[in-house]
Parts: C-alpha cells; structure tokens; sequence
C-alpha cells in the first residue's frame, strides 16, 4: 500500500514530521554525551541527571506523566554485585608453601559469588576437549579429583571446522561441556583461560567486563550465592601456574595442534589458592515514561509504544569517559524528537502513545523487561513497538573488523537495519513504505544478530509486534571514541522522522495491524 496519502494529508502532518530538526536533535545529544554525565552508567549520578533532563523535556513538550503518584518516574529496584578488589585475588605457592606469584586480575563469572577460598594442586588439560568418535579425549587417564583444572579455550586446530555455530572467542556451547567433564569427574573447580591462538588474550580484552566484575539484578532477583568453583584468568597467570613444567601456553598449544595429541599433566610443585568476594547495594534508577493519549474514546484504550534506552557503561579505571554519543545517546534523543512532533499535531492519532526512555539496558535490557511487567496498559492492549537503539552513524574507513564480540555492520547514507521477528507483514510494509518516502533503504536481515540486543527483546516475547531502527555495529562501540564528531546528524533526523511517521500511521489506524506470524523469524 502506498503511504503517500497517509504521511501527507495536510499541513499539520507536515508541520510534525519537520519539527524534528539537526539543529534540536544536536542541542539535545551535545547534553546527553557530555562529560558532565559521566557516560550514564547504571546507579551512577551521571544517570540520575539524565533521568531529571528526560523529565524536564517531558514536562516542556507538555507528555502526560506515567503516573499521578510518581510522575514521569518508573522506579526500578536494583541490587548490585560488585567485585571487591582489594579482597579477591590469585595466589600460586611453590611446595614449600612459599608464595611466588599474586594477581587480582582473576574474574568469576557467578556474579553472587561466596566468600570461600578455594585452593588445591592443579591439573593441565590443554583445550579440555573430548570427541567421543575420534577418541581423543584431553582427561584420558589423568585425576582430577578434588584437583583445580586449568584448560583453554577453543578445541585443538583439527577440530575447529566442526565446531557450533556461536561467539568465536567464547563459545558457550564448546566451553560448557568441557566445565561439565571436569566436574563430573570431582574436580574441586576450573581455571578459564583464552588460548594462545585466540584474538583476544583475556576477558578484560573484550572491553565487557560490566558483565563481570559489576552485575545488577532487580532486587527481588538476586541468585542464591555460590562457590566461585569457575575462575576466568590472563595467559599471563596461567603461564605463572605452568611455570615449573618449563612450558608455555603457546608450546602446549603448538604441541597439541601439530601433533594432534592431548597434552595433559598435574602440575607437580604448585598449589593455587583464590578468593572473589562480591559487595552488594541496593539502589533506585528509573524508566522515564511520556504519555498522549488517543484521540478516540475507544481506542485510546490500546497503545503505541516507543522505547530507547538512555544508560551506557560510565568510566574506565583511568577516569576516561564512555560518552555513548551513537549508543544509545542518538535513540534518546531521537525519542525526544519524536514525541515532540506528536505534539505538534492538531489532533492526536486515535490510540495512546507511550515514550519509554528504558533504564539499564546495557545491564541486561533490565528497564524493558521491568517495563513489559508494569507496563501503562495491559499488553494484549499494546499494538506494536518501535525501537531506536544506535541510529546516528553512516559507514567510514574505520568501520572495518570486530567490534566487541560483534562484526561491524554499519550502513552508509541510506541504509537502515529494520529488526523485526516479522510477525506482522502488515507492519512491515508499512515501514518499508515509509522508507520509500524518507528515500531510505531498510535491510532485513541480521535478525538472528540483533533481534536479542535491545529492549523490543521483550515486546517480542510477548507476541508485540516490534520494529527494531539501527544503523549498524561501528568500530567505536563501548569505546571512549563514541563521541559527538562521529554524529550524522541528517541520518539521525531521518531515521526518527521514520519512526514518527510509522507509529503515527499504526496508532491512527481505524483497525488494529495483523498479527499474522507472531513467534516466527
């Protein structure tokens, strides 16, 4: 159908969708990435001032409140797991109990760790790896009981062609057998390192360490604590484990590809002894939600819902700032644009539109799932959603490789990745029709890529119709280089005009849009 009609029916249509301006969305962003915010992690202050500007523009451009009791404010009760530093750490004694060698860079990846020592002598299993039709089988003979197991990552070089499809750094669906393996023969806990061979050199390399050594859970969440038995470790102290054998990673490694043999040993002379010690602290951060409601005394009873998360991921350890002008600074003002229009129109499209600006994202898309379980009208009574996550950057010489544990995908002038799950076709022309308008090109695919990653994740779940707008994965990622000069500002305008223009058409819609496909990819 074409959406020429629809998009241009009078001028104050026309007026809303060209009161999103560059000038207005760069005023906007050049606050939310500013230093001032210190990149707007989850708990941080930095965060609380931008929920009270989200507020504050709530209130200018005239949006409802969520609520008469607490405003513009969704409250989520967070927990915090933080590693203690000064507390965990990794010690190797010789046999004479002497101590040689301690380093705190150790991670456990159960964020409620217990505050319980684990020590004993230590076992070599090389990649760890078992094939029960070849026979090869890095364990064989060697006792592991009650012993710490110290295996790499990957499986040896002959096997990698048939390794699962999944992250080719960490593959959980390879690593976790072999955790497995190890303590179902009684091994008292395993030692993770990345194999010499590997593209990165440790965990900290990936530049997620949030994960981590910094978890959050809604506070009624929280897992029950746990031994820290799985332990996340540098070659650099793997190397210092295996120092008296008189080899290294990389010889063990080069031995057991070219050879095509285990290499597996105790490591006589050495005992390990380590501790991760997790703080806890409750705190308060908030979804910040805007409401118009529906023009039509019926259907102002069913909603549109936008959603962008606002948070990033704060100060690396040497004060730098994680700006997060792209992510998620260009979808949080973005949104702002866009409520602004609705509120440019005359008259108001017939369903209610909701603005949900998500909290904690980057933590684990915490904000929309607290909003998918509290939401302002009941689900089965939500139409469609429509994301914005990372809308404000075109393709540069740069944009080449890895990005995190992502390939860069990010289009040029016109493109647009538009995520959907495709349960609605009838949504999914409407889209591609406005795109036709806006003159841009909307790509498909990499549902399997991005689908997950953001917060229409839990619209999805519940059988919404959703619309993910992204411009793609840059080099810049959760980089301290994620900065306002990146910015395509005509690209952002674009998008956020696309974005207006399809909620506007799905909320004014006399009949509700079709779910025909609801659950398929």
């Amino acid at each position: 159908m074409a959406l020429f009609l629809v998009f241009q029916p009078g001028q104050a249509q026309k007026n809303a969708i060209e009161s999103i301006t560059v000038k207005e969305l760069r005023a906007h962003l050049e606050f939310i990435a500013s230093d001032e915010l210190q990149g707007r992690e989850t708990g941080s202050p930095g965060i609380d001032i931008a929920a009270k500007y989200l507020e504050a523009t709530c209130k200018r451009i005239g949006l409802d409140p969520y609520s008469d009791k607490f405003g513009y404010f969704q409250h989520i009760g967070f927990t915090s797991l933080k590693t203690d530093k000064e507390e965990t750490g990794l010690e190797i004694f010789d046999s004479e109990g002497a101590k040689r060698f301690r380093t705190d860079s150790i991670i456990g990846p159960n964020p409620n760790s217990t505050n319980t020592a684990i020590e004993g002598e230590v076992v070599y299993v090389g990649y760890g790896y078992q094939d029960e039709e070849s026979g090869y089988d890095a364990f064989g003979e060697i006792d592991v009981e009650g012993k710490i197991v110290l295996l790499m990552s990957r499986v040896p070089l002959q096997y990698r062609s048939d390794m699962p499809e999944g992250n080719p750094f960490f593959n959980e669906k390879v690593e976790m057998p072999k955790v497995r393996s190890a303590f179902s023969m009684g091994a008292r806990a395993v030692l993770f390192v990345f194999d010499p061979g590997n593209a990165y050199s440790s965990f900290y390399d990936m530049g997620e360490m949030s994960y981590f050594d910094n978890t959050i859970f809604l506070t009624d969440e929280v897992p029950p604590p746990q031994p820290p038995n799985v332990l996340l470790i540098t070659q650099h102290t793997a190397n210092k484990i295996i120092e008296s054998t008189g080899f290294t990673l990389t010889k063990f490694q080069e031995i057991i590809d070219t050879e095509n043999r285990p290499v597996s040993m105790d490591i006589i002379n050495t005992d390990v002894k380590y501790n991760v010690v997790k703080n806890q602290e409750e705190f308060v951060d908030n979804n910040v939600i805007g409401i118009i409601e529906g023009s039509d005394p019926e259907l102002k009873n069913e909603c549109v819902v936008y959603t962008a998360h606002y948070d990033h991921v704060g100060v690396d350890d040497n004060g730098e700032v994680f700006n997060g002008a792209d992510d998620n600074g260009s979808g949080t003002v973005g949104l702002i644009e866009i409520a602004d229009a609705y509120m440019h129109l005359k008259e108001k499209p017939k369903r209610t539109v909701v603005f949900v600006w998500c909290a904690a994202e980057e933590k684990g898309l915490y904000g929309s799932m607290f909003y998918a379980n509290n939401p302002f009208l009941p689900l089965e009574q939500t139409v469609a959603n429509i994301n914005l996550d990372m809308i404000g950057r075109i393709r540069s010489p740069a944009d080449t490789g890895k990005a995190l544990m992502f390939e860069t995908d990010i289009k040029g002038d016109d493109g647009l990745f538009v995520i959907s799950g495709k349960q609605s076709t009838e949504l999914l022309e409407i889209s591609d029709d406005a795109c036709k308008e806006l003159g841009i090109i909307p790509d498909h695919h990499n549902e399997q890529v991005h689908l997950y990653n953001s917060d229409q994740y839990h619209f999805y779940l519940n059988n919404i119709p959703v619309l993910f707008y992204h411009t793609g994965i840059h080099a810049d990622l959760h980089s301290i280089r994620d900065e306002l000069d990146k910015i395509n500002y005509s690209k952002m305008k674009r998008v956020s005009q696309l974005a207006f223009m399809v909620g506007y058409e799905v909320a004014d819609r006399p009949r509700r849009i079709v779910v025909d496909k609801p659950g398929e990819q």
